[in-house]
């Protein structure tokens, strides 16, 4: 693995690209960011090196060939010519070989990249002292002069890809490290004790923001990655010398404490730390990672080998939800116990138990009927439920309507249905046209297609959009109904 690839790093244009979020500088869209320190700016802005045009040299016909291989779509060529890992912003994952920017290509160049690169010419390429050399102010690519060594340039579908990788994350979160302004921006494996360290900035879009705070929270080994961390420490992160090295130091009220610093210039993994979680201060080796992947691996896979408690009233109008949880291996839980027998039963459930709530109700909770023929409810599942379901944040599958409402109400986490329409009244009630016949057929469909997404064990998060793209129909009743999947 080279050592110089990293000049990514040593300029204020690139460092932005690995753990922070960033500004984009045009419509097109360019990862750039001017950096405030006057010195950072000094030090890499100003040419010094400009490559001689007497002769082509054979820097030209490098660049040349890395120009045209973007503007004619030859990724692999465009792969051959390029030195990794190339960095990208977090929680974009790093393209580590040429396998990965062969699946990268197709998103960085767009037209906007061709008809730059078209426009330019290898004379245009200048020498940034040891950093190497790039053109147009460093906004696109950086090069060593014989392989490419950074990529600024961010398209608008990368730049959407990452917002759908930062809501992803975030919904993954417990509600109590949920604040108005959140963006991930890093995370570590330590090797030695298995925890997880997550980094996320507060009140700001990106680091050069002045309002700019970090936090760490602290997984220890076997966490559930879904509650409350074992540990949340204030962080400050700083970026020093012209290499742009990263100094993370966290800490909290108590003497815990996690300090290293991040030199990719000198290495990419295998960082060495000083922890300090409890009574004891230790060297630890880490690693960079990424959440999602820890989270998809660990807790998904422990999330699917649960069980799943079910509590749904029988009624016919709401019975082809059985699906959901049929052949499935789940607890179907007594409905016709009394509100204190079904307390105590559901309080001693482990929290990492999955509730799978299903039947009518609404913003009060859960609701059941002796007789599924009369309008005659009664709460099943109400307020009083609320601290007991809490410890279930994020395990909570809830399809009854109105079940968002209760969610907000009772600061509930997880998949919440809004109001589903199962009824021929409760279609008329909503002005919703649809026949006897529309409802039995299509609400079928809508369960089963939920449960295939269970199945496939589907991120909970991504079920909302998962399940729209699912309807064939596109009718009045379908519309309505599917729109109304959340995740909270």
């Amino acid at each position: 693995m080279r050592r110089t690839y990293t000049l990514l790093y040593m300029t204020p244009l690139l460092v932005a690209m690995n753990f922070a979020s960033c500004q984009n500088r045009q419509t097109g869209s360019i990862q750039a960011k001017e950096e405030k320190d006057s010195s950072f700016v000094s030090d890499s802005v100003q040419c010094e090196k400009p490559i001689k045009s007497e002769s082509e040299t054979e820097e030209h016909k490098h660049f040349q060939k890395l120009m045209n291989s973007v503007i004619k779509g030859d990724a692999a060529a465009f792969a051959h010519m390029t030195s990794y890992p190339i960095m990208r912003t977090y929680p974009m994952k790093w393209i580590e070989d040429s396998i990965d920017m062969m699946k990268f290509f197709p998103i960085m160049a767009d037209d906007s990249l061709k008809s730059i690169l078209k426009k330019t010419t290898p004379e245009m390429w200048q020498q940034m002292g040891w950093r190497g050399y790039t053109f147009r102010n460093g906004e696109y690519f950086w090069d060593e002069g014989n392989a490419l060594s950074g990529i600024n340039y961010v398209s608008r579908k990368e730049e959407s890809l990452r917002k759908q990788l930062i809501h992803r994350d975030l919904a993954t979160l417990h509600p109590s490290l949920k604040t108005k302004q959140l963006v991930p921006f890093a995370c570590f494996f330590d090797k030695n004790n298995h925890a997880i360290y997550r980094v996320d900035l507060l009140d700001a879009e990106d680091m050069y923001d002045e309002n700019a705070k970090y936090r760490m929270a602290v997984y220890l080994r076997n966490s559930d990655l879904r509650g409350k961390p074992d540990y949340v420490l204030d962080m400050d992160f700083s970026l020093e010398g012209s290499a742009g090295v990263r100094v993370y130091e966290a800490s909290d009220q108590k003497g815990n404490k996690i300090s290293f610093y991040v030199n990719f210039y000198e290495q990419t993994n295998d960082f060495e730390a000083e922890v300090k979680l409890g009574s004891k201060e230790r060297k630890h080796h880490i690693d960079r990672t990424y959440w999602l992947d820890y989270f998809d691996t660990h807790q998904t896979k422990k999330e699917s080998e649960a069980t799943m408690i079910v509590i749904h009233p029988k009624d016919r109008t709401t019975k082809m939800l059985e699906l959901l949880y049929k052949d499935s291996p789940h607890t179907l839980v007594d409905t016709t116990l009394s509100k204190n027998q079904l307390r105590s039963l559901l309080y001693n459930e482990p929290s990492a138990e999955r509730f799978m709530l299903l039947g009518h109700g609404g913003s009060e909770g859960l609701f059941t009927r002796t007789d599924d023929t009369p309008n005659s409810f009664s709460k099943l599942i109400d307020h009083s439920f609320a601290p007991i379901l809490r410890k279930h944040q994020g395990r909570i599958f809830a399809v009854f309507c109105h079940a968002k409402l209760f969610a907000e109400k009772e600061f509930l986490h997880g998949l919440f249905s809004g109001m589903i329409i199962s009824e021929k009244s409760e279609a008329q009630y909503y002005d919703i046209p649809t026949t006897e016949e529309e409802l039995a057929q299509e609400n079928v469909k809508l369960a089963k297609r939920l449960r295939t997404l269970l199945d496939e064990n589907i991120p909970w998060c991504l079920i909302p959009e998962r399940i729209l793209q699912m309807d064939d129909a596109h009718t009045p009743l379908t519309e309505f109904n599917y729109h109304n999947f959340f995740y909270m």
